[in-house]
């Protein structure tokens, strides 16, 4: 079985959502836990990952 799977910009942006939304969830769990200031430059660093995805899969 042969499937493809192709990235879109919506799909990139989507998954950009569900990082927002992620970080909303813990932000009201672990409020005082969370290393907010690592998490947000991991979270730059993915963003600009992401939005590259499209040609490093071509």
């Amino acid at each position: 079985m042969n499937l493809e799977f192709r990235v879109t910009k919506k799909f990139v942006n989507e998954l950009l959502d569900v990082l927002d939304e992620l970080v909303k969830e813990i932000r009201r769990e672990e409020k005082k836990k969370y290393p907010y200031a690592e998490w947000k430059r991991k979270r730059e660093l993915v963003k600009k990952r992401l939005r590259k995805l499209p040609e490093y899969v071509r």
